[in-house]
């Protein structure tokens, strides 16, 4: 869902430009606002807080200060605070609705779903959707807070209207795919990439099709296609390349068209996974030291998409070297930002033991 909101950053830095230009800066180059938002993109969210503070006791735009904030406490997981500051923001609003209210609801509706408010979530969608019933976006995260709540024929609904509304966005539908397949309805699943498959695009050099054989588990169709896409220079077919071999446990090959995909430097998916999927070969060919050093490469890049499964792959790292006691130390350190985890909280117990 995460993945699905980071686009939204950028609609707010266009609004700022627009809202909140020149008249903001006769004495700064920048609006605190704005550096308020420019902090966020860094994920220095204590700093982005500071920054808003300023801005609201310098009176500068009530709307954009409180969404800011918003913003910034879902940073930093304080998810009812955060949805205090999006509703102050959404009463700040003209009474209009255009493309700051939207964008603001969609941050709303994360924040509620983060903080287990389902019922709030799905009704912040159905606003947007009362707006604009052909988002196919807020269909798709509709249907997939419906179906963290045990609905599976409300998402399927939901899912079906997002691909109606979107027909030809490959992306969408493995996004489907991934929730049902996680919840354990592969089956559900593999029908929404069926019909990927029957997109007709002309502009597809192989890599949206040998994508979707991968998902499929068809690996040889997955070769095919990204091998066409990626002698047609295509970058990205390097990554899903490694994926296919990675399934057919051909780490060594799959390593090396990751450190390839890296190395062309057009990543459009969050390196630090990759180096995710580099450590978890590593380990199956039991090379520890190396999994250790990738999966602190990861680390280093400080994506939350990544982060917590990062830090626990780091912490069975260190316990495959003995150094039991590193292991012990960064568990802790792991529970403090991921209390919830309890197959965590069993490992660290057996690690007080050793």
């Amino acid at each position: 869902m995460e993945e699905t909101m980071k686009k939204y950053i950028t609609i707010l830095i266009f609004i700022l430009l627009t809202l909140n230009g020149c008249s903001q800066k006769s004495n700064q180059e920048t609006s605190f606002t704005e550096q308020g938002i420019n902090a966020i993109e860094n994920k220095s969210y204590d700093e982005a807080l500071t920054y808003f503070e300023t801005a609201a006791s310098n009176g500068e735009d009530e709307q954009l200060v409180f969404r800011g904030k918003g913003i910034a406490y879902i940073g930093i997981g304080e998810y009812e605070t955060a949805i205090e500051n999006l509703k102050l923001a959404l009463k700040k609003a003209t009474g209009k609705v255009n493309d700051l209210e939207i964008d603001t609801s969609y941050y709303l509706a994360l924040a509620q779903y983060k903080n287990s408010d389902r019922e709030g979530a799905i009704q912040t969608y159905t606003n947007i959707l009362a707006f604009d019933e052909e988002d196919a976006n807020a269909y798709y995260l509709r249907g997939t807070v419906y179906l963290a709540d045990g609905n599976l024929e409300s998402a399927i609904s939901d899912f079906d209207k997002a691909i109606q509304s979107d027909s030809d966005e490959y992306e969408m539908y493995v996004n489907i795919f991934n929730n049902l397949d996680n919840k354990g309805y592969t089956t559900q699943g593999q029908d929404y990439l069926k019909k990927a498959l029957e997109i007709k695009d002309s502009k597809d050099d192989g890599l949206k099709k040998g994508m979707i054989y991968y998902y499929l588990g068809d690996t040889e169709n997955a070769l095919t296609q990204l091998n066409k896409s990626k002698e047609a220079g295509n970058k990205q077919a390097l990554l899903y390349l490694g994926k296919v071999y990675q399934l057919l446990k051909d780490n060594a090959t799959a390593v090396g068209l990751y450190e390839e995909y890296i190395a062309a430097g057009e990543s459009k998916e969050g390196l630090g996974t990759v180096y995710n999927m580099i450590g978890m070969c590593n380990m199956e060919n039991e090379s520890y030291q190396e999994a250790l050093t990738n999966f602190q490469s990861g680390i280093a890049l400080n994506e939350s998409d990544s982060m917590q499964e990062l830090l626990f792959n780091e912490i069975v790292s260190y316990e495959y070297l003995s150094d039991f006691e590193t292991a012990a130390q960064k568990m802790q350190e792991y529970l403090n930002l991921y209390p919830n985890d309890n197959t965590a909280k069993r490992e660290y117990d057996f690690l007080k033991t050793r």
